[in-house]
């Protein structure tokens, strides 16, 4: 009997331990996917074309029509409003790469007067709708106006505007004096408009013609005042080479006293466009800020404190930290130190890795000076992985 009461124990712990088994959760190891940081696209990365100039604007309409009905209805037009000698063209361009919540977007352009031709911007939101002129042409014989505009980052948005004369027409040469306006402004991501700085600029410019070859160059420099240091005015001059290429190939800085001009600095941009230049204040010290970006997306800047004294410049250095990197992480693209609207500073940088993992670098920056230099101080460095 003990014997077999013994076996039915044996047989019931036996069960028991059984259903144990079956019933405890196991983690599968091979299912497990790790987390990624996926980085979303601003508006800025989305916008289809992010420069638009008067030189592009197409020239094959119809003007059978002022409008269709298409136009008519999209744009919410009143025809009682609309005179004889202006003409809407509603554009199967998209604006952005895919649509997003809340907003829309309609290009469109609109011919009037017989020499003006713009292309426009609808934005259409909840609560309001406004027009944005991408760009622009105003013609009037050897006159002549273009707008251009251009989203330079996820931050900045420019408009250009030129007014156009021709002064010299002839079988080699033509020139022209160009009286220029660059507004930049700063915008979100509901496309608010907020004007941040101005820049204005004359100049000559002469284009030159081989008769043989029909290739053109021209040599030209624009003048752009930067502001005053109690007497003197600070200036800064682009010359350009190459009429095909239209790249700048070096930036001056001057200073101005009187009828006296020196040249402060001579920079060779090798290749890369200017995107601003521009004095601002920080404790009462002055300095002149110049950011170049390249057509790969790179970007670096030249900084330079004024001297009020003796109203000379001093290059401030620039150290980064991305030196401390590891050697497995290696830069892909990314922009030296820039400078915003609220004075901070800051680097970004795209890395890899040799198992081509992604990600990104930020570094902030202070405007200090130590041993009787200006230097940039690395206050914060973030290393974020992307994918």
């Amino acid at each position: 009997m003990k014997n077999l009461i013994y076996i039915l124990f044996i047989i019931i712990f036996a069960c028991n331990l059984k259903k144990s088994e079956n019933t405890e959760p196991v983690l599968d190891v091979s299912e497990e996917k790790p987390i990624e940081n996926h980085q979303p696209k601003t508006l800025f990365d989305l916008i289809r074309n992010k420069k638009e100039t008067a030189y592009n604007l197409p020239k094959d309409f119809d003007f059978s029509k002022n409008y269709t009905e298409k136009e008519l209805k999209a744009l919410e037009l009143d025809p009682s409003k609309i005179g004889a000698d202006e003409y809407y063209f509603l554009s199967d361009q998209d604006f952005l790469e895919k649509e997003i919540e809340g907003l829309s977007f309609q290009i469109y352009y609109r011919h009037s007067y017989g020499n003006q031709l713009e292309k426009i911007l609808r934005v259409q939101r909840i609560d309001t709708v406004f027009d944005i002129t991408l760009a622009g042409k105003y013609s009037n014989g050897s006159e002549g106006s273009t707008f251009s505009t251009e989203f330079r980052n996820d931050k900045r948005f420019k408009k250009s505007w030129a007014d156009i004369k021709m002064v010299k027409d002839e079988a080699d040469i033509r020139a022209y004096y160009i009286d220029s306006i660059w507004t930049f402004y700063h915008y979100d991501n509901h496309l608010n408009l907020t004007e941040n700085t101005e820049f204005s600029s004359k100049y000559y410019k002469a284009i030159k013609e081989n008769p043989e070859t029909g290739k053109r160059d021209t040599l030209f420099e624009r003048i752009v005042s930067l502001g005053k240091i109690q007497n003197t005015e600070f200036l800064y001059g682009i010359s350009y080479a190459n009429y095909s290429k239209n790249l700048p190939e070096t930036i001056s800085i001057y200073s101005k006293n009187k009828e006296t001009i020196k040249q402060l600095e001579a920079l060779e941009v090798l290749g890369a466009y200017i995107d601003d230049v521009e004095m601002f204040t920080i404790d009462k010290t002055h300095f002149i800020y110049i950011e170049f970006f390249e057509t790969s997306g790179n970007a670096y800047s030249d900084f330079f404190a004024v001297n009020s004294r003796t109203m000379t410049l001093n290059e401030v250095e620039q150290n980064h930290s991305y030196s401390k990197l590891p050697d497995s992480l290696q830069i892909f693209k990314g922009y030296g130190i820039i400078k915003d609207a609220e004075d901070n500073f800051t680097s970004g940088y795209t890395l890899r890795s040799d198992s081509d993992r992604t990600y990104y670098y930020e570094e902030k920056f202070q405007l200090v000076k130590e041993n009787g230099k200006f230097v940039f101080k690395s206050i914060d460095t973030i290393l974020n992985f992307v994918k």
